[in-house]
């Protein structure tokens, strides 16, 4: 099989006042520009959405009002591996959408796996299938919508899940954990003074 071309496109969702509840959820949380992202490959729209689960659509007309259009830079691929993406692509239709992954990977900041998709994990994970190496997180589930964005977009690497609670709180949340060693240790201890004194003591009586 040959070589061919491609130049895939990312569809965003900018948020605006008049987005829904979960956009705005995702633009006090995140303070980021886009809230949903979907990928244009070929003649085909590829989304993941919690109201219509992971589908494929044929591509439509473009609509510059509601979504923003970033064209990624263009890579060579060999026709079978752009078939068998695509394969893999239609396996993963399906009604379901991975709203816990989203809140464990993205609200959390801790890796949670399973077989289900929401947005910006599907479009990274085909990104990565198709060969994009800018991407370098440990697993899909790290990227959110402005983070593909970012990526792609300037030259510095950014810091994934950089809104998670993990993320924001890491040193409140490590300084917890210290204490909480700590005092464990200090009780032992105090324990075992407390049993060596009372073994002294009827050492003594003795």
């Amino acid at each position: 099989m040959g070589v061919m071309k491609i130049q895939p496109k990312l569809a965003l969702r900018p948020y605006t006042k008049d987005s829904g509840f979960i956009a705005k959820a995702i633009n006090w949380w995140c303070h980021s520009k886009y809230y949903h992202v979907e990928l244009i490959l070929g003649d085909h729209w590829i989304s993941a959405t919690p109201k219509e689960g992971i589908y494929v659509n044929e591509l439509r007309p473009l609509d510059h009002e509601r979504y923003e259009y970033f064209d990624l830079p263009e890579i060579e691929v060999s026709e079978e591996v752009y078939n068998n993406v695509w394969k893999y692509i239609k396996e993963q239709v399906s009604p379901s959408y991975d709203t816990m992954g989203l809140f464990w990977n993205q609200v959390l900041g801790i890796s949670f796996y399973n077989k289900r998709w929401f947005c910006s994990e599907l479009i990274a994970e085909i990104l990565i299938l198709l060969g994009y190496n800018k991407l370098y997180g440990t697993n899909e589930s790290e990227y959110s919508p402005q983070d593909l964005y970012d990526i792609f977009k300037y030259p510095v690497p950014i810091k994934l899940r950089r809104y998670s609670i993990y993320i924001r709180f890491k040193k409140f949340i490590k300084f917890c954990f210290s204490l909480v060693s700590w005092l464990a240790i200090k009780s032992y201890w105090l324990k075992c003074v407390s049993l060596i004194k009372t073994l002294i003591g009827k050492l003594k009586k003795r």
